[in-house]
């Protein structure tokens, strides 16, 4: 069976295995759709025949639905989630505006198929992200972190909640009740420096670098500036360990509360990248986010790309409040580009007369044709004006 539809945990939510095969034939032969840049089925193999179940699901208002969202996105998300225990999974979410409702898909990969979820709302996928994404969450901590700060800083933090936990597991393996409370400095510079390297999503540096798109390529530089900026975050103090000299990091208010809540119940996390298509039709990116749930709090982080770095903020929020941030992006990117396309047809409008059809001359106020009078200001005279 090369498409099979199947159940989900959101009754309201159709979800569809999918053969590659099947879905090229259903876009091209079927409904014959162009593909535009944003497009996920660029990669799929080319299907030459088509069977009774694809041609039976063809017939149906919610797949096509779903094939044209997948063939002409306006907006594209991918979802890159890993950590512990699960392995590594990679979705898109494709979304498209019909007649100012949102239409959303997510298609993931899996061995031999794709899985395809149509969602007929924005509140729709929200509760779908909330169930995936999060951790039921009512009341969040205060956030720790309130600055706009560089990326820098975030690894310096993250290396450090890693450093705790590999003490604090060390400790229990001891049978220890001892808390963590200072860190060597050159063992913290060896671990980061692995942690850079390092493909293991179940650490909290690795998995911000390498689950967030295009994160992995950054360029790093660790100045004595972050080590200061650090410090006033109470995430450590520097001091000095007694007869041997070595230098010690001394776990800050914030570096020990983060630590722990992370040794506790950090598991997994999601890193997203957002992207649409220009005005030249070319892909680019318009905003990137880190996602890392524990039972304490939805640690949200929205990166920025400035010319010479990359920068972040921090939020501590409730599981609501994170399926507004999703909610919100969506949003705020339809919105943009509706005032796009409303600016695109006004100018299509003024293009050619209402009355004869007349192409206009540029700036003319009257057609040449006919001499009905040019609105440019507004819009454009009915015909039962005229």
């Amino acid at each position: 069976m090369r498409i099979k539809k199947s159940g989900d945990f959101l009754k309201t939510t159709p979800a569809y295995q999918v053969d590659g095969g099947a879905l090229h034939y259903l876009v091209r032969n079927v409904y014959k759709l162009p593909l535009n840049s944003l497009s996920p089925l660029h990669s799929l193999p080319e299907g030459s025949q088509s069977s009774t179940d694809t041609m039976a699901l063809a017939e149906e208002s919610r797949c096509k639905a779903m094939v044209n969202v997948l063939a002409q996105p306006e907006i594209k998300i991918e979802i890159r989630q890993g950590g512990h225990p699960g392995p590594l999974t990679v979705s898109s979410v494709l979304i498209k505006n019909d007649r100012d409702v949102a239409q959303i898909v997510e298609l993931q990969k899996g061995r031999s198929s794709l899985t395809a979820r149509l969602f007929e709302s924005i509140d729709h996928y929200g509760a779908y992200f909330a169930a995936q994404h999060t951790t039921p969450v009512n009341s969040a901590p205060a956030n720790l972190l309130k600055l706009t700060l560089s990326l820098e800083v975030l690894v310096f933090m993250f290396n450090l909640i890693d450093c705790y936990r590999r003490a604090y597991l060390y400790e229990m393996l001891d049978h220890s009740t001892n808390l963590v409370e200072a860190i060597y400095e050159d063992e913290f510079v060896s671990t980061l420096q692995q942690a850079l390297k390092s493909n293991d999503l179940r650490w909290a540096v690795p998995s911000l670098l390498r689950l967030v798109p295009g994160l992995s390529n950054s360029v790093l530089e660790f100045q004595s500036e972050y080590l200061n900026i650090a410090e006033h975050l109470q995430l450590f103090a520097r001091t000095v360990a007694g007869e041997s000299g070595r230098r010690l990091f001394c776990l800050g208010s914030t570096g020990k509360y983060l630590g722990m809540e992370f040794a506790l119940s950090w598991k997994q996390a999601s890193g997203l990248e957002v992207t649409l298509l220009n005005n030249q039709g070319q892909v680019v990116s318009v905003g990137r986010y880190y996602l890392a749930s524990t039972d304490e709090a939805n640690h949200w982080i929205s990166l920025t790309q400035l010319p010479s770095k990359t920068e972040f903020t921090h939020l501590s929020l409730t599981q609501s409040e994170t399926v507004d941030e999703i909610k919100n992006i969506l949003r705020k990117h339809l919105s943009i580009l509706g005032e796009k396309q409303k600016k695109s047809d006004a100018e299509v409008i003024h293009k050619y007369c209402i009355k004869c059809g007349c192409k206009l001359n540029a700036g003319a106020l009257f057609c040449s044709q006919c001499g009905t009078k040019i609105n440019r200001d507004g819009p454009s005279p009915a015909m039962d004006d005229l």
